[in-house]
């Protein structure tokens, strides 16, 4: 049985360091509106587990770091 391929290997590692970001940037956010921002982004993330080819996975980190950036400027803050 092959495990993932070495792209695949990478896109997981840079997938799993994007949620950790996301992570620590609603730690500023509203105690009311934590929770749910917190559910949005785990569920986020699982939908965009399904990815399997490149292109898909290349599209959804960029998409990812966007948003993150814009929540970072929607709370105040700079996400790194």
């Amino acid at each position: 049985m092959a495990g993932p391929d070495l792209q695949s290997f990478i896109f997981r590692g840079q997938a799993l360091q994007l949620y950790r970001k996301f992570l620590r940037t609603i730690r500023n956010a509203p105690p009311d509106t934590r929770e749910e921002l917190h559910r949005f982004i785990k569920q986020e993330f699982r939908n965009s587990a399904a990815a399997n080819d490149a292109y898909a996975m290349k599209y959804r980190l960029s998409e990812g770091r966007t948003q993150l950036k814009q929540l970072g400027e929607t709370l105040g803050m700079t996400a790194a």
